[in-house]
């Protein structure tokens, strides 16, 4: 278990996260309803690197409940397969770990092959009213859900600028209910859902141009 308690650990300067794999720039992993904040900037570089990660842990720390990663200001996803926030994991269907881009939150995947929001093994990502995830790389993606388990919510602001790129790449549960979401060049998707998945959107404007795709 690694606590953080509550709005006590905030970044509020800058983190740059480099070198070899599997390093991050924050970690919260506990059973409870912690979270970490990042008000300043993370920059992550090198290959399969994580900004922000969440872990739903094995020791109850009091009350169960939601650990959250939140983002109120910027990452910026440089480099090869790495990843603005991770959310790992759950203690119920209401207890999930939680990635969640704030009204103030950009996040920008300039890298290739990169994420900006992810959530595997039940966890949950939401990119909140106003937030923004900026993705201009190649083969890189907004928003995922990996798995049939896990879940994503958009509210605010997606938008793909990179060749073959996708806004949300849906495995698992999807909803858009407010919001925008924007492709504007070649083989790009607005939201690709594999079969067997659940996507909804019940509100919000997708927009594509330049031989993108809106749903795939």
């Amino acid at each position: 278990s690694i606590r953080a308690y509550t709005d006590a650990v905030i970044n509020s300067g800058i983190i740059n996260v480099s070198g070899g794999y599997g390093n991050s720039g924050m970690i919260l992993k506990v059973a409870a309803a912690d979270n970490i904040t990042n008000t300043g900037t993370i920059n992550i570089s090198g290959t399969s690197n994580i900004g922000m990660r969440v872990d739903y842990g094995s020791v109850n720390a009091g009350t169960a409940g939601s650990p959250t990663a939140q983002n109120k200001n910027t990452i910026n996803v440089n480099d090869t397969r790495n990843m603005g926030i991770i959310a790992n994991g759950n203690g119920s269907t209401t207890n999930r770990a939680s990635g969640v881009n704030g009204a103030a939150g950009i996040i920008r995947v300039l890298g290739d092959n990169s994420t900006g929001l992810f959530s595997i093994s039940e966890g949950s990502v939401t990119n909140s009213a106003s937030g923004q995830i900026l993705v201009s790389g190649t083969s890189s993606l907004g928003l995922v859900v990996v798995d049939n388990s896990s879940v994503g919510t958009n509210s605010g602001i997606i938008n793909i600028t990179g060749n073959s790129s996708a806004g949300v790449y849906n495995l698992g549960t999807f909803d858009m209910n407010s919001g925008s979401l924007t492709a504007s060049t070649p083989s790009s998707v607005g939201i690709y859902a594999k079969p067997l998945s659940t996507t909804r959107i019940t509100g919000g404007t997708i927009t594509v141009s330049n031989g993108s795709t809106a749903l795939s």
